[in-house]
């Protein structure tokens, strides 16, 4: 270290680090990881579960389906502070699973917490194409934005 940087040579290094788990969960969310080994690496890394649902847009947007829908069934679980049901419809269910009856609220829902991805958007990355064609019809807006 040069001497410009003084007596807080020896602690940049580690106010760089505080906080950094976070970026390691988004990243981790975006890779196709399996979930015995998120599992493994929560483990042992005593990252809380909590971090992995804030980073569920992530596996969304890289399309893991199978992560993204094992985390909102997971927030679900612990009381479902941003996703619903829907969410996980519009992400594993084959067909329309609503019966046309689906509202155009449900489908502009958003996740506060997870950048602001909709139902629309977990439909997008669902292999079948029926909760897309479903929720098009009630929303045909195609520039939804998330964060």
């Amino acid at each position: 270290r040069g001497s410009r940087e003084g007596n807080n040579a020896f602690t940049k290094d580690r106010n760089n680090m505080e906080g950094s788990t976070h970026l390691d969960v988004q990243e981790m969310m975006g890779w196709n990881l399996s979930s015995k080994f998120i599992d493994t690496m929560k483990t042992l890394t005593k990252i809380p579960e909590y971090q992995f649902i804030e980073n569920v847009y992530a596996a969304m947007r890289s399309g893991n389906v199978e992560i993204a829908a094992e985390y909102i069934a997971k927030d679900m679980k612990h009381g479902s502070e941003q996703f619903s049901k829907f969410f996980l419809d519009a992400l594993t269910k084959k067909g329309d699973p609503w019966d046309g009856k689906v509202r155009e609220a449900s489908a502009r829902k958003k996740a506060h917490d997870n950048r602001n991805v909709t139902t629309l958007h977990a439909a997008c990355i669902n292999s079948d194409t029926g909760p897309l064609q479903a929720l098009l019809q009630v929303c045909p807006d195609m520039y939804l934005s998330d964060d």
